[in-house]
């Protein structure tokens, strides 16, 4: 069941077991219902119709508190999809219609590449409760709505990729002593002959700054094993990644405390004398500013609320955050919005940093 707490926040600003390096857990399946040609085929009345099924089916009631609001995609402004879009919770390829939970971890895209995906997120590494949560919607929806499925193959859907279980499971990790040890080539070796991936969320853009060591772990295939052979794996690969990165990190915490220390001091210094910040530059800084907590280095912030900037310092949240309130920008840049939102960054990393201090 969700808390206050959880209701009132977005997910993203909620400490999770283990956000150290798992930053956040992602569950998605995807079906289809029976009767209705897949996505690409269908006409627009039939879009209809299933999107008033699916509606039907998901509001029910529930002693988990979730409470799903229907969002019509088409209506929204382009900034609305962008910011969406941010938060993972549309794709590039815009479903036509979404239901989302209160602090958007819960979601189900409607008319996408498949008639329904249903997704939730979470902060750290907790497969165990979104699986569970995820398909106790996906059961209560069922009372109401029949999937297209196949004794031999499992959930029909369009892709090769969907059908089976059509759950994907995915998560992203924060591993920086990793990438120092060269040891990502092995990492991803081995999730490759699992038939997983590991992408990096964001890319540096300048070579000689701390490297950002933010990526996306997946599986490519539903048709592998159960559900519960599927959830097992990902934990068990998460559990990998997890202590490989924190027995490396140690090792370089005792033996490269001057070059890891140096990253951290002029990481905060930057921060603390920038006066305009991309976004790719600024979770460099935030990055290396983790990297230091993790190393006991620094003190008067928390996992939580660096793992938080990835999403507070997007360029769409701060535009929405720039005209919800009146800041005095100063007078070379008030018609200047690129540099607005630039500066807006700055400032807002600053404050999140203001009460760091360094224990050597």
């Amino acid at each position: 069941m969700q808390n206050n707490e959880e209701l009132s926040k977005p997910w993203y600003s909620i400490s999770g077991f283990e956000d150290d390096v798992i930053i956040s857990s992602r569950i998605r399946i995807a079906r289809n219902l029976s009767d209705f040609v897949f996505t690409s085929k269908l006409q627009s009345e039939e879009k209809e119709r299933i999107r008033a099924l699916v509606l039907d089916a998901i509001n029910f009631e529930n002693e988990k508190n979730i409470n799903f609001d229907f969002v019509e995609v088409n209506e929204l402004s382009d900034q609305g999809k962008m910011i969406l879009m941010e938060r993972n919770i549309l794709a590039a390829q815009n479903c036509d219609s979404l239901f989302m939970a209160q602090n958007g971890n819960y979601f189900c895209r409607v008319c996408e590449s498949e008639h329904v995906k249903l997704a939730a997120f979470q902060s750290g590494l907790n497969f165990q409760n979104l699986f569970e949560t995820v398909y106790y919607i996906d059961e209560k929806m069922q009372e109401k709505v029949q999937y297209a499925a196949n004794y031999n193959f499992g959930y029909t859907n369009s892709s090769l990729e969907n059908t089976g279980t059509g759950l994907k499971t995915s998560f992203w990790c924060y591993i920086p002593s990793i990438v120092f040890a060269n040891s990502l080539e092995e990492v991803s070796k081995m999730l490759l002959e699992k038939k997983y991936t590991i992408k990096p969320v964001m890319q540096n853009k300048y070579q000689h700054d701390f490297p950002i060591a933010l990526f996306e772990v997946s599986n490519e295939y539903c048709q592998k094993g159960t559900e519960f052979d599927q959830l097992a794996e990902i934990i068990s690969i998460a559990s990998f990644i997890l202590k490989t990165e924190r027995k490396i990190r140690e090792k370089l915490a005792d033996n490269s405390k001057t070059v890891i220390l140096n990253f951290v001091k002029q990481a905060f210094g930057r921060i603390s004398y920038s006066l305009l910040l991309e976004y790719n530059e600024a979770l460099s800084l935030v990055s290396a500013i983790k990297f230091g907590l993790q190393c006991k280095f620094v003190t008067g912030i928390d996992e939580v609320s660096l793992n938080s900037l990835i999403y507070k310092l997007k360029q769409t949240h701060l535009e929405c955050l720039a005209q919800s309130y009146d800041f005095d920008f100063e007078k070379d840049i008030q018609h200047n919005k690129i540099l607005q939102i630039q500066r807006l960054r700055a400032v807002i990393l600053q404050e999140a940093l203001d009460k760091i201090q360094f224990t050597c």
